[in-house]
Formats: structure tokens, C-alpha cells, sequence
């Protein structure tokens, strides 16, 4: 196991920077909070996976897999299936002003 992979710590990076669109996203529409959990929680996934090597590897992996993976999975799995029923909601209903 390497001390320090840097394709992890660019991965870090990438996610810590798009985090601003995301705060943006999260303050002018509250409803997309489950987005902001779900990438909140990849963010902390890649960085616990960027700390493994450093301090308490076995804490760091189940954050990394836990969190990183399996909770943002589940929260951003939520947050589609909400807009899809959604979206078929509004699609209903403009039908039904067409008609």
C-alpha cells in the first residue's frame, strides 16, 4: 500500500471545489437536499479514503465505504427516485390542463 495516492487526493480536490455549486444549489432550492447529503457524504468518503494511510485504517476504510459509497448510493438513489415521481406528477397533471 502506497503512503499518499495522488489520484485520490485530485479525486478529493475535484469533489471539494464542485462543492461550492452545491452549496449555491442547496441555498437558492432547499429541496435539493438530499443532493447536497449525498454529496456531502462522497466527500467525506474520498476523504477519509485520502487519510487511510495516515491514522486509524480500519475507522478510515468503513467511512470510505460506509459513508462514501454506501450512504451516498442510498441518499442519491432517494433523491432521483423523488424527482422522477415527480416529474410524472407534473407530466399528469399538464395533460390533464391540455385536455
Amino acid at each position: 500500500m502506497a503512503l499518499f495516492d495522488y489520484g485520490e487526493f485530485v479525486l478529493f480536490l475535484i469533489l471539494f471545489f464542485g462543492y461550492v455549486p452545491v452549496i449555491y444549489i442547496f441555498k437558492s432550492y432547499p429541496q435539493a437536499k438530499l443532493f447536497y447529503f449525498g454529496y456531502t457524504a462522497l466527500l467525506i468518503g474520498v476523504a477519509a479514503s485520502n487519510l487511510e494511510s495516515f491514522e486509524f485504517p480500519w475507522v478510515m476504510n468503513v467511512l470510505e465505504h460506509g459513508v462514501g459509497v454506501g450512504l451516498a448510493g442510498i441518499i442519491f438513489l432517494l433523491y432521483t427516485y423523488r424527482n422522477y415521481r415527480e416529474t410524472i406528477f407534473l407530466r399528469k397533471k399538464l395533460e390533464e390542463m391540455e385536455r
